[in-house]
């Protein structure tokens, strides 16, 4: 199979889109990447979008690609609220534009490593479309005070949630992440919680094939 790669999100924004050559796909995963980073990277369309360029607090202000600013490190920093808000803004326009296409919520898996981990699990949640799943590597629940009330129709409708984790991360630790997990549980959310051994703030081959696999599955139970 060919596939092509543009530039932009499909919908206005940065980023990237990998396609079939034929523009002929059943299913699309929205992946967010981590704070400082880009995208620049069948049946199945990849949206890769960057994020805004704006000031981090945490690096004194530096100019970075960031899908909210960061003020700390751990669970109990101060959050940017209006920076979640914008950023799920703009994913759930990318979900109205596939959706526009033909391509039902159940067939579109948000997902991303970090930062965009947060910002997958806070769309994944709050979206009033009951989507494909979401996955979360090495991420946080952000603004984790406002759940339950903030749990979209779509969360409710049977979410499915990975989180991969490695318990070395000394970024974003992991006991962060655990913490996440335990109140994703709480909520009555079908999460899973996969735990490496010896990984920092990264990705190892054995996390990448439980992510495919993930989203694979989540596919085909979206086709029965």
């Amino acid at each position: 199979m060919t596939l092509t790669r543009s530039r932009g999100d499909g919908n206005g924004g940065n980023g990237i889109v990998i396609m079939p050559a034929d523009q002929k796909y059943a299913n699309v995963v929205i992946w967010m990447h981590g704070l400082g980073d880009t995208a620049d990277v069948s049946v199945l369309n990849f949206i890769l979008p960057t994020a805004p360029t704006r000031p981090i607090s945490l690096n004194g202000g530096f100019m970075m690609p960031g899908w909210t600013d960061v003020y700390g490190l751990d669970e109990t920093s101060k959050e940017d609220k209006e920076g979640f808000e914008q950023s799920a803004a703009r994913i759930q326009a990318l979900i109205d534009s596939e959706k526009a296409k033909g391509i039902p919520a159940q067939r579109v898996v948000v997902a991303g490593f970090s930062q965009g981990g947060a910002t997958a699990l806070h769309v994944a949640l709050r979206t009033k479309d009951a989507l494909g799943g979401c996955v979360a590597c090495s991420g946080w629940l952000p603004l984790a005070k406002e759940y339950p009330a903030a749990l979209g129709d779509g969360a409710k409708a049977g979410l499915k949630v990975l989180q991969c984790h490695g318990d070395a991360d000394v970024v974003v630790r992991h006991h962060w992440g655990s913490q996440s997990y335990n109140a994703l549980k709480a909520m009555g959310i079908a999460a899973e919680l996969e735990t490496y051994r010896g990984m920092g703030h990264s990705a190892i081959p054995d996390e990448l094939e439980r992510v495919s696999a993930f989203i694979q599955q989540q596919f085909r139970k979206a086709c029965d």
